[in-house]
């Protein structure tokens, strides 16, 4: 549901539309920018429900990936991943909050 939320969000749906949202059973991707940033790139959830950032702005984190696999967050830059416990994470870190 959270993932579906912020998805919304970075696309632009408004609140009023939130209530008739239902659970993501089919995977989904699309790209997303936050209005007065250059943050940018692209959200994806598998049909396992694995998520996955992909980021293309601001060009200092052009290309860096985040996921989040059930009890691992993955981070990769420039080919090279690091595999960290999700209880190393801090609750509040915005790929488990996507999540």
């Amino acid at each position: 549901m959270a993932a579906a939320l912020i998805c919304c969000l970075f696309c632009g749906c408004s609140n009023g539309n939130l209530t008739d949202i239902s659970p993501i059973s089919k995977g989904f991707s699309c790209k997303f920018s936050i209005a007065d940033s250059d943050l940018s790139g692209q959200l994806s959830v598998n049909l396992e429900g694995d998520l996955s950032l992909i980021f293309n702005g601001p060009d200092i984190i052009n290309g860096i990936g985040i996921r989040v696999k059930e009890e691992s967050v993955i981070v990769e830059v420039d080919g090279i991943s690091e595999r960290y416990p999700r209880s190393e994470v801090p609750s509040d870190s915005p790929a488990l909050l996507i999540y």
